[in-house]
This record gives structure tokens, sequence and C-alpha cells, in this order.
């Protein structure tokens, strides 16, 4: 799939630069048109783009957005992950608990019992949370967008 983007990407840059005059290329016009060629080839990208080990970008994105605008239907029970007999996450689980992170922070236990993500940890990451603080630096990827989201609103 990767190469695949890559000719796409490559092939959006040459049809614009083929099409873009050179007096035009230093004006308010020549600006937005490169501006909706990096915002083209970014969508590209991210809409193409496989996802390894999790659902794709864009579904999580959907629901992410969706269990933020749902904070209110969000209970202490979506602290813990809704997960299949093999331990892979359920649906949107993993938004849901994360706005249930935010929502419940003041309540999770800060004696160490808690683990983020009920992850059991190794050398290089501790889900151990001690206080409020760590929470939103221990999130991963998405996740700490969502966090800003919830912050800023």
């Amino acid at each position: 799939m990767f190469p695949l983007i890559v000719a796409i990407n490559a092939g959006i840059i040459f049809i614009a630069a083929q099409k873009t005059e050179k007096k035009v290329s230093n004006t308010l016009k020549g600006t937005l048109r490169n501006v909706l060629i990096i915002l083209l080839t970014l969508l590209v990208t991210i809409v193409l783009y496989p996802q390894a080990s999790d659902r794709h970008i864009v579904v999580q994105i959907k629901d992410g957005i969706h269990a933020i605008r749902h904070y209110e239907d969000i209970t202490t029970k979506d602290l813990r992950l809704n997960k299949d007999q093999s331990g892979r996450i359920i649906g949107d689980s993993n938004e849901r608990y994360v706005v249930a992170l935010y929502k419940f922070s003041q309540d999770i236990p800060m004696d160490g019992s808690f683990h983020i993500y009920e992850k059991a940890g190794n050398r290089t990451f501790n889900p151990v949370i001690n206080n409020v603080e760590q929470i939103p630096e221990k999130l991963m990827g998405f996740h700490k967008l969502m966090w800003w989201v919830m912050e800023h609103n």
C-alpha cells in the first residue's frame, strides 16, 4: 500500500507543478494552490495508510468525536475496556475509555493500583497512575489529541 500512496502523492504534486505558472506561484492564488496540494496529499496518506494493529485512523477519529459529543452518556463502567476473549479491544471502547478517564479523573485511585489501558507495563512503559497530571502523558497517539480537545472545551 505504501508504494501506491507515494505514487498517488507524487502524481498530485507533478500535475500541480505542471499546471502552475511562474507568475502565479508568488500570488495568493499560488499560495492557496500549494496549501490545497499539501492538504490533498495529507488526506490521501491518512485515508490510504494501513493500520497494523488497530482500527483505521478515520474510524478512530469518528469514534473519538462521537465519544466526546456524548460526554454525558459516559459512565464509570467505561473506565473498563471492553475486550473479546483474545484480549482485543472491542469497538469504540478505547475512545469511550479516554473520555471516561477525563470525566472521572478525580475518582481514579492514585495509590498506584490504577493502570492506564489496564496494561501490566514493561521497561519502556509504566502504566501506573499516581496523579491526574500523569494521565495525558501516558495516553497513546490520537488519545492525547482527544484529551487536549476535552481540556480546551
